[in-house]
């Protein structure tokens, strides 16, 4: 359920961010934040705490501090994660092979010890062809990624550890290239079915997911402003509309994002700053209709020119 759950937001993340401009993928190997950056960067560090109310007072508590390192290229080079106490507790290394591409990830634990390892294959048009993650060098999980003539993923092979196939999906495309359907097998059974619709200017405007049964289980509309930026996310199931989220933005990036429930009341707020170059410099999350600040991430950029 959980992979389902990951299939099915990572096409609705392909769509739009809720701390991001919309419609953009992200395209920096190695970099594994939600949100898209901009300019040369060298150096990356956000910094997490917890807000709490006191006597009036906001008091911040850190909880986590990550650091990116980049490479000339714009990809991710090394990342560290701290705890609250600033102590190391894992780090990222990715290695890149002779074109550029991605080959290794691996994290170590906070004694330097490697705890595990995603290993890349391309064939010799650049396209990833299988995943493999390893723990303690032994095969966790195996993905192998196959295409179409044209270029595009036909389907997607998931295989645990005993290399046995658990998970198929399966891409079906229109004629212009974009994706209309995607079909999740579980045990050689059909599980659940994705199915996707464009307006004419090509901008996603719904992902409609089925069960097995054909049955329609939940639906996302999006709606676009006039310079094909999301500005609304509304999320329905049987009962009705679950949710919805509205972006407001400057410079034609997200400054603020709002989520509604099904009362139509906002529940969480989250505002962001940024940088002369549209990097997110803090974002706040205020949760609860009091709008109470809970969440606060600070981000320290430094660039090589």
């Amino acid at each position: 359920m959980k992979k389902t759950i990951f299939y099915f937001l990572l096409l609705v993340l392909f769509c739009h961010s809720c701390s991001d401009d919309t419609n953009v993928t992200y395209e920096r190997q190695g970099w594994r934040e939600n949100i898209n950056l901009y300019g040369d960067i060298q150096s990356y560090a956000m910094y997490c705490y917890d807000v709490e109310d006191k006597f009036g007072e906001l008091v911040e508590s850190l909880q986590e501090k990550v650091i990116y390192k980049f490479n000339e290229r714009g990809d991710v080079s090394e990342a560290a994660i701290y705890d609250n106490k600033g102590l190391l507790a894992e780090k990222l290394h990715c290695k890149y092979n002779s074109n550029f591409q991605l080959i290794e990830e691996a994290m170590y634990d906070d004694t330097g010890t490697r705890s595990d390892k995603t290993i890349y294959k391309y064939n010799t048009n650049g396209k990833l062809i299988s995943k493999t993650l390893l723990y303690d060098n032994l095969v966790e999980e195996k993905i192998v990624y196959n295409y179409n003539p044209k270029g595009y993923i036909e389907n997607e092979l998931r295989y645990d550890k005993e290399g046995v196939l658990r998970e198929k999906v399966q891409y079906k495309y229109a004629t212009n290239g974009k994706l209309i359907e995607q079909s999740v097998f579980y045990d050689c059974s059909l599980y659940e079915k994705l199915a996707y619709k464009y307006n004419k200017d090509g901008l996603l405007l719904e992902v409609a997911k089925y069960n097995n049964r054909g049955e329609l289980e939940i639906k996302h509309i999006y709606e676009y402003n006039t310079k094909g930026k999301v500005i609304e996310s509304a999320t329905y199931e049987d009962d009705g509309i679950q949710n919805r989220v509205c972006f407001k933005y400057e410079n034609n990036k997200i400054i603020e994002d709002l989520l509604y429930n099904s009362d139509d009341r906002v529940y969480r707020k989250v505002s962001h700053k940024r940088d002369s170059r549209g990097n997110i410099i803090e974002s706040i999350t205020y949760d609860s209709e009091a709008m109470i600040p809970q969440i606060l991430k600070r981000v320290e950029i430094t660039y090589r020119k």
